[in-house]
């Protein structure tokens, strides 16, 4: 009867102790810069896509479709992912994914992950793509030393980034923000 006593006694503190260390797992986890996407004939369904810090997989890009919220794909696996925003007709994501030296860089991807195309290689952080209606371009922000500014790319990577405007001196305390677009572009 003790030993009876005695394994289910550790049964219960393991199972304590797995569910402690699960909960501090989740609890660490936290989700950045969700985004909706357009409900389309091809998914019949709006989705979320947002960044995922985890100490089990980075930050990396998910998405998560409104009508089923458990079911989640996580859509990027290497390097730090991060500002997703999907393109006007709900079929690929841009975002912010690091490089193999660790520099942001833009990236454009297709909603299901594949076919993931950098598209930009400069040496500065670039941050917050935001498709242009026509999908044909994005705009973004990057940074260098204390300075924002504005570029435009073709989402096919094929040409240089072109400036369009520098933004502002920044300072470690400024909060930056994705540019918007009006529908007709």
């Amino acid at each position: 009867m003790k030993i009876k006593k005695y394994i289910l006694t550790t049964i219960v503190v393991l199972m304590s102790s797995l569910s402690l260390s699960i909960a501090e797992d989740i609890e660490e986890e936290r989700c950045e810069y969700p985004v909706w996407s357009v409900k389309n004939a091809d998914v019949g369904a709006e989705r979320i896509a947002y960044a995922l810090v985890s100490k089990i997989y980075g930050t990396q890009i998910w998405t998560v479709r409104v009508d089923e919220p458990k079911h989640k794909i996580m859509l990027t696996s290497k390097y730090w992912n991060r500002h997703p925003y999907w393109s006007w007709d709900g079929k690929r994501i841009a975002y912010a994914g690091g490089d193999e030296k660790g520099i942001q860089q833009i990236w454009v991807m297709n909603d299901d992950g594949t076919n993931a195309l950098q598209i930009t290689k400069s040496q500065e952080d670039k941050l917050y793509p935001v498709f242009a209606p026509k999908g044909e371009k994005i705009v973004f922000i990057a940074v260098k030393k204390e300075e924002a500014f504005l570029y435009e790319v073709e989402t096919s990577g094929k040409k240089q980034p072109q400036l369009i405007n520098k933004c502002w001196n920044i300072g470690k305390n400024t909060i930056l923000s994705p540019v918007t677009f009006s529908n007709d572009g």
